[in-house]
C-alpha cells in the first residue's frame, strides 16, 4: 500500500479493523482492509471554506462493510485533519450540474450525518 500522511486504523468488529487513510493529492478518503484491499473510498473537492461530498462507496469490496460505522468514522477523520466543515448535496432526487447526488443508502446516511452535526 502506498504510504500516507494521514492514516487511522477502525476497528468495525472484535477481530477486524480496517484503515482509512487521506489522499490529499486526490482530496479523498480511502479505506482498506487489514489485507490492503480497497473497501472504498469518499471523494470531496473544496467548497466555500469546506469541502463537499462529491462521490461515496464504501461497498466496492462487499455490502458487508455497511453499517459499521466506517463512513461516520471517515468523515470524523477529515474533519480532524483538516478543521473545516463537510457538506453534501440535497435528497431530492435530481443530478447537480456538478454530478454530484445522492443514491442508495446515501440519502439516509447523509440524513444521519447532518443529525450529529458530522456534514452540512
Amino acid at each position: 500500500m502506498v504510504e500516507y500522511e494521514f492514516k487511522k486504523l477502525y476497528k468495525i468488529s472484535n477481530n477486524e479493523m480496517v484503515t482509512i487513510v487521506i489522499d490529499e493529492d486526490l482530496l479523498s478518503i480511502i479505506v482498506f482492509t487489514e489485507t490492503n484491499e480497497k473497501i472504498g473510498n469518499i471523494n470531496l473537492d473544496e467548497f466555500d471554506n469546506g469541502f463537499y461530498i462529491m462521490w461515496m462507496y464504501l461497498d466496492q469490496l462487499s455490502s458487508k462493510y455497511q453499517r459499521k460505522g466506517i463512513g461516520q468514522a471517515c468523515l470524523e477523520f477529515f474533519t480532524e485533519v483538516y478543521l473545516a466543515p463537510i457538506f453534501a448535496s440535497e435528497d431530492n432526487g435530481l443530478v447537480k450540474s456538478d454530478g454530484s447526488h445522492l443514491t442508495g443508502n446515501a440519502p439516509s446516511f447523509i440524513a444521519k450525518m447532518r443529525r450529529k452535526g458530522i456534514v452540512g
